[in-house]
């Protein structure tokens, strides 16, 4: 009777120890799939990044070497103007803050009188 008594304690024990090493095994395969799924998300944020940097490079690339392409880049890279123009450049833009819309254009309108 004893020894029935001692298997099934054994077998209770394996069962306990079975039951440890899925739970284990179980959890662990859920951290690694948390981990894989956040990689796939960061991996789809990065993919999609890269197609709109993609669309962007693309739209320039037919556009190099046009004329307004070039005077652009000039514009915009050298501050390049056109005969006649002026350029004029805020250096504290914290000094219009207290302008309305009003003042602003009004202070516009004074600036382009006093150029012509």
């Amino acid at each position: 009777m004893d020894r029935i008594v001692v298997r099934w304690q054994a077998f209770a024990l394996v069962c306990v120890v079975l039951l440890a090493l899925f739970g284990w095994a179980f959890w662990r395969n859920r951290q690694d799939m948390q981990a894989v799924n956040n990689q796939q998300a960061a991996l789809q944020r990065t993919l999609t990044r890269l197609q709109n940097d993609q669309v962007a490079l693309s739209s320039e690339l037919e556009q190099v070497g046009t004329s307004s392409y070039i005077e652009n880049r000039a514009r915009e890279d050298y501050s390049f103007l056109k005969p006649g123009e002026l350029r004029f450049e805020i250096v504290n833009p914290d000094c219009l803050e207290g302008y309305t819309e009003a003042e602003m254009k009004i202070l516009m309108q004074e600036i382009q009188v006093n150029v012509y």
